[in-house]
């Protein structure tokens, strides 16, 4: 599912973004109920409030992590760039 709306002021932006989020989980749960959910969620489209790379399953993200580790081992991409989903949650760097 890709749901995509916006605002005309930036004043609504959080209420945009609240209705968006409460769609997303009634839709996550109704899923659920009937067998048919799956966790991939694809990083371009997710939320804020989601976590697009824990849907990789743990094998992925620990090979990221290793890759990460090996190429950026003073995590620059982890810590200094800003936005976008990470590897590590804020307590795990």
């Amino acid at each position: 599912m890709n749901f995509a709306c916006s605002s005309t002021s930036p004043a609504d932006d959080a209420a945009v973004l609240n209705a968006t989020e409460t769609f997303v989980r009634q839709a996550q749960d109704y899923t659920k109920s009937r067998h048919q959910h799956i966790k991939f969620l694809y990083s371009n489209y997710a939320l804020p409030s989601q976590d697009p790379i824990a849907s990789y399953g743990k094998e992925s993200q620990d090979y990221l992590r290793a890759v990460s580790k090996r190429y950026d081992p003073n995590q620059v991409f982890q810590m200094l760039v800003p936005g976008g989903f990470k590897l590590y949650r804020e307590d795990e760097v």
